[in-house]
């Protein structure tokens, strides 16, 4: 157990890029600190690792200043992960910003007694995360079309069209897919998807940020 907790720990300061690895062996460093003598064995390991290895280590100092060095290695932070895939692409990122924007500019709450745009409140993680999803799920699922709108808009940011076409199209606003701006036909079929998506309703929540219901 202690070799496994040890190796887990050297391998944490090589700086995982992989969040879920970071987190386990976070929790599983927490867990063994509440093992008598096994921290010390621990600290052993990753001073003679940093002795032998001759890398460069941000840990060092605390080491050499006398901080224990696990418990050092279990508050440190994941290095930034770098999205992959769809979420990488500037034409999803564009597509989630155009999204995003509509459906801030486009959704209303009663606010202190006064009924309120809420594009001018900051936005939850929640909100953040199902708007980056459902926009993930909706690229995904009608790349093709999207590509195909994005060019037909006749505009420098089509996929910021698109993703604010999604946003009104799915909320049943008076303007989206289906008002000309489009083929008919590849209007149909992302007015069909967007539909198809459901509604995404929003409040301001007691903080004044913005939150799905």
């Amino acid at each position: 157990m202690t070799e496994l907790i040890a190796t887990a720990a050297v391998t944490l300061h090589l700086q995982l890029t992989r969040a879920e690895d970071f987190e386990a062996i976070r929790e599983a460093l927490h867990k063994v600190l509440l093992t008598p003598g096994v921290k010390e064995q621990i600290n052993q390991v990753l001073a003679e690792y940093h002795s032998a290895s001759g890398l460069p280590d941000p840990a060092a100092e605390f080491l050499g200043a006398g901080h224990i060095g696990v418990e050092w290695l279990v508050d440190q932070q994941p290095e930034p992960v770098q999205p992959a895939g769809p979420l990488a692409e500037p034409e999803f990122v564009a597509f989630l910003r155009g999204y995003t924007d509509a459906l801030l500019w486009s959704s209303t709450d009663e606010v202190d007694g006064e009924t309120v745009n809420l594009d001018g409140f900051p936005t939850t993680t929640q909100l953040d995360d199902r708007c980056r999803a459902d926009c993930l799920k909706f690229f995904t699922g009608n790349r093709g079309d999207i590509y195909l709108a994005a060019q037909a808009y006749g505009t420098d940011d089509g996929f910021a069209s698109a993703g604010h076409d999604f946003a009104l199209t799915r909320n049943g606003h008076g303007a989206g897919f289906w008002d000309g701006d489009l083929p008919k036909d590849l209007g149909d079929r992302l007015t069909t998807a967007a539909r198809e998506a459901g509604e995404c309703s929003l409040y301001v929540n007691d903080s004044y940020q913005v939150e799905v219901v």
